[in-house]
Order: C-alpha cells, then structure tokens, then sequence
C-alpha cells in the first residue's frame, strides 16, 4: 500500500465513531422515568458507557495493527512480532475495560432494585407512567 493510499483510508479509519458509548447511554435511559430519581446515577453510567466504548476502540486499534492498517510498535505499517505483542497487549486492556464496566452496570443495577421494586423498574424500562390512585378515586370505582 502506497503513502498516499494509506493517507487516504486513514482518513476514513482513524476517528472510531462513539456508537458504543451512545447505545449504552441509550439502554440505561430508563434510569431517568424512576420516581425519584434525581440522577445519582448519571455520572456512573456515563463512566460505564466510555470505559465500554475505550474498549471497543482499543479493540479496533489491536485489529488495525494486526493487519497492518495502522502503524505497531515499529512505527510502520509492516507486521512484526513486536506488534502482534502491542496488539494483544491492547485486547488485554479491552477485555479488562469490558469486565469492568460490566462489573460496574452490574452494582447499579443491584443499587437499583435495592430502591424501587420491581413494578416501578418494569414501568420505568417501558417507559409507561405511573398512575398513582388516590383513596376518592377507589372509592368512587368501587360505588
């Protein structure tokens, strides 16, 4: 591959998108219909979210490198022995990064059905509103 055909896919390869990150953001979304929610848990989602998505980008790094897409250890686009090295070093990282994100969704989940019940959980993750009676309603239902 030629200096000038790299610069070329470079430019379309280089800057990994944040799709992993925002699809995470996205799933945990429902955290924010609890009642009472007042957004303890924000901060740590979006922790959970960059650290899965730093993952997924050292992932693409180690890939590149192993075959050649992206400059190794050795500065060139040539694959060495050394590279392989730096690219399973780099799967390493993302398989730690992974486990401990989910180790991390994993705690607020449980800090989760620790304060709301499952009924609220449920109506939250649907996104349905919660319809709370009062004792006059009940008792114009029941005449």
């Amino acid at each position: 591959m030629s200096e000038y055909e790299y610069e070329q896919q470079e430019a379309q390869t280089e800057v990994y998108t944040n799709a992993a990150e925002v699809e995470i953001q996205k799933e945990w979304r429902w955290v924010n219909r609890l009642p009472g929610y007042g957004g303890e848990y924000t901060q740590h989602i979006n922790e959970i979210a960059q650290d899965y998505q730093q993952a997924v980008n050292l992932e693409i790094e180690a890939w590149r490198i192993r075959n050649g897409q992206e400059p190794g250890a050795d500065n060139t686009l040539d694959i060495s022995a050394q590279d392989q090295a730096q690219a399973q070093s780099l799967r390493a990282q993302a398989h730690d990064l992974r486990i401990e994100s989910v180790n991390k969704a994993g705690a607020i989940a449980q800090s989760i059905k620790s304060r709301w019940n499952e009924q609220q959980i449920s109506l939250a993750r649907t996104g349905e509103k919660q319809i709370h009676l009062s004792c006059d309603i009940n008792r114009d239902i029941q005449r």
